[in-house]
């Protein structure tokens, strides 16, 4: 399953009330995924439990002497959560057991009481209180170990794979995404590397990065970081970075293409449109001046956003010199609703949309 599909699954899975199972490599999302539903009207909380630092006695309930017995106590904050919960019944609030099959057998056999039978120790969890659980499979992770049947049979399971390259640059130019974050040219530059590039270099797999040391290795959460390095101001031609979160193999190959990139400012180019000329030899070249014109366009929603839309679309026309098959991503991008003013578009813009833009056209009909 991908990542994508994933969040609908997780929403049903939730509200259903039956504990769901996350299978998947290191980093291919599925905390992302979990994390995803807090934008959710009706859930209210998510709260995350790394399983492999805990005991047994954590979910079963620490014993603590009384008068004439021994009580079994929760931890605070799981009765924090209960209270938190019985005072709002109306919404969710998810408990996410994050590396479950690298805790002891005692600390999952715990879990399974708290999972099921929905308490710990004398503490009763509303039925508002809901579990998602997530581990990686022992061939992503040698220090991965099974769960047993019981709680095999107690949940529904899901194994989550790797997002394709262009699938993870449309999540990470979404408005509210690390894009927005960082220099449009710099934002560009990522985006057209991963997306046709190398989208292959999304993920490395078990085998190729076992035994390394460090053990830094391509996936989508070393790209997020990567992304973050370099909305801090880290160049994209210094392999420091690259290969510090990617790996040497997979870091070399970004930072060797980045630095045969020579990309024009996109503030400069939506100043003076006319004043830009596409490298026909260049084509990536002119893919990653388009992306960043679309980002910089994108990253200001004031007053100019209209004119600077219209500017990025005399850019795309001139691009077109270079092929119609380089200004159609850029095209159906600024074609999206949320992505195009809703009055004063030229006459320019409106024709190229007519004329090549699917997604403006499918929207408009």
């Amino acid at each position: 399953m991908s990542p994508r599909k994933l969040g609908k699954k997780l929403e049903v899975g939730v509200r259903s009330g039956w504990p769901c199972f996350l299978w998947g490599p290191p980093g291919c999302a599925k905390t992302a995924g979990v994390y995803a539903l807090r934008r959710l009207p009706d859930v209210a909380e998510v709260i995350v439990e790394l399983v492999n630092v805990r005991s047994e006695l954590d979910y079963g309930g620490g014993c603590v002497p009384q008068t004439d017995c021994l009580k079994q106590v929760p931890l605070e904050h799981f009765a924090r959560l209960a209270e938190r919960a019985m005072a709002d019944p109306a919404r969710l609030y998810i408990v996410f057991l994050d590396e479950f099959n690298r805790g002891r057998q005692s600390t999952q056999d715990a879990c399974l009481r708290m999972v099921y039978e929905r308490c710990i120790g004398l503490l009763e969890f509303p039925a508002n209180v809901r579990f998602v659980l997530a581990g990686n499979p022992s061939s992503t992770d040698g220090t991965a170990g099974e769960i047993g049947t019981a709680m095999g049979n107690r949940a529904c399971h899901w194994t989550i794979e790797y997002p394709t390259g262009p699938e993870w640059v449309e999540d990470f130019l979404r408005p509210e995404a690390e894009a927005g974050r960082i220099q449009p040219g710099v934002a560009g530059l990522l985006a057209r590397y991963v997306s046709s590039i190398a989208p292959h270099n999304i993920a490395e797999e078990a085998g190729d990065y076992e035994g390394r040391s460090p053990m830094a290795f391509a996936t989508p959460r070393s790209w997020h970081g990567l992304a973050l390095m370099l909305g801090a101001g880290a160049d994209p031609k210094d392999s420091e970075y690259a290969c510090g979160l990617l790996g040497p193999a997979v870091g070399m190959a970004f930072t060797t293409w980045a630095a045969d990139q020579d990309l024009p400012d996109p503030e400069t180019l939506l100043s003076n449109p006319d004043a830009y000329v596409p490298d026909k030899m260049r084509v990536d070249r002119v893919f990653c001046t388009l992306d960043a014109v679309a980002a910089a366009v994108l990253a200001k929603r004031g007053p100019e956003f209209t004119a600077r839309w219209n500017a990025a679309h005399r850019i795309l026309e001139k691009a077109m010199a270079v092929g119609k098959d380089v200004i159609m991503p850029t095209i159906d991008r600024l074609g999206l609703p949320a992505n195009r003013p809703a009055t004063g578009m030229s006459k320019q813009a409106l024709a190229l949309n007519a004329t090549l833009g699917k997604v403006f056209v499918e929207a408009t009909k």
